[in-house]
C-alpha cells in the first residue's frame, strides 16, 4: 500500500494580482515531510497554464512565488487550480488544489481585545481567568474560525474577495471564536458545553441575518444602494 500523505490546503489558493507566494505543506505522522524536489503548474479558469514554477523549500515546505506579470492580463474569478508535483521518498506525487484570482483577501476584524471585552473570564491577564490558554492558543482558534467562515462563504456563493463590508461580519467571527474556545474547554469540563452551545447558536443567528456590501459584478467597486444576504443563494437553490 502506498504511503498516505496529507497536503494541508485549508482554503483554495486565493491569489492576488501581484507577486504572490503559495505553499503546499505535506504531513505524515503529525510532522512536516521535508520536500526538496518539485514543481508547480497554475491554470486559469479556461484551463490554460498560466505559470510553471520551480520551487523553494523553506523548512521543507514546497513554496512557489508567482510573478505579478503572469497575472496582469488574467480575469478575476474562481475555477483556477494548482498542480503540485512533489517527490516524496523517490516517488513523484501530484497534489491538486482549487484556486481563484482575487482583487483582495478577506481578513477578520476582531482580535483578543474584542474577545476579552466580551469575555473577561478568558483574559490571560485577569486573575480570575478560567483557562490556561495562551494568546497563541487564542490566535490558533481565530485562524480556524477564519478558515471555517471563508469556506462557508465560498460554499454559499459569496466570494470573500468581493466583500466590501468586513465589519458587518464582526459578530460572525466573534461568536464562532467563542464557540470554538468553549467547545475546547468542554472537552475537559462538561460544564462549559452549555456556554459553547449558546455561542454556536449566536454564530448561526449572526450568519442567518448577515448582509454585506458586495461587488456582485467583480468590478472592483461595491454595488450601489444594495446589500447582499449571504443566505440568498441557498434559498434560491432550495427552490429549484
Amino acid at each position: 500500500m502506498a504511503t498516505q500523505y496529507t497536503a494541508a490546503f485549508d482554503l483554495p489558493h486565493l491569489i492576488e494580482q501581484r507577486a504572490e507566494t503559495i505553499t503546499c505543506p505535506v504531513y505524515r505522522d503529525g510532522a512536516i515531510v521535508a520536500v526538496t524536489v518539485g514543481t508547480l503548474k497554475l491554470y486559469n479558469a479556461s484551463g490554460i497554464e498560466v505559470a510553471t514554477n520551480a520551487l523553494t523549500f523553506p523548512g521543507g515546505v514546497a513554496t512557489a512565488t508567482i510573478d505579478a506579470s503572469t497575472l496582469d492580463a488574467q480575469e478575476f474569478g474562481l475555477g483556477w487550480w494548482a498542480e503540485w508535483r512533489l517527490e516524496l521518498s523517490g516517488v513523484v506525487r501530484l497534489f491538486r488544489n482549487d484556486a481563484a484570482l482575487v482583487r483582495a483577501r478577506l481578513y477578520p476584524t476582531v482580535g483578543t481585545v474584542d474577545l476579552f471585552r466580551r469575555l473577561r473570564s478568558l483574559d490571560t491577564a485577569d486573575s480570575e481567568v478560567i483557562t490556561r490558554m495562551s494568546l497563541a492558543d487564542y490566535q490558533a482558534k481565530l485562524d480556524e474560525v477564519d478558515i471555517e467562515v471563508q469556506l462557508r462563504l465560498i460554499e454559499e456563493d459569496n466570494r470573500p474577495g468581493r466583500i466590501f463590508s468586513p465589519s458587518a461580519m464582526r459578530q460572525v467571527w466573534l461568536s464562532l471564536w467563542a464557540a470554538l474556545i468553549f467547545e475546547d474547554l468542554a472537552n475537559f469540563e462538561n460544564v462549559y458545553q452549555t456556554t459553547a452551545d449558546r455561542w454556536r447558536e449566536r454564530y448561526e443567528h449572526a450568519w442567518g441575518t448577515l448582509t454585506l456590501v458586495y461587488d456582485s459584478g467583480d468590478t472592483g467597486q461595491p454595488d450601489r444602494d444594495k446589500r447582499r444576504s449571504v443566505t440568498s443563494s441557498v434559498w434560491l437553490m432550495s427552490r429549484e
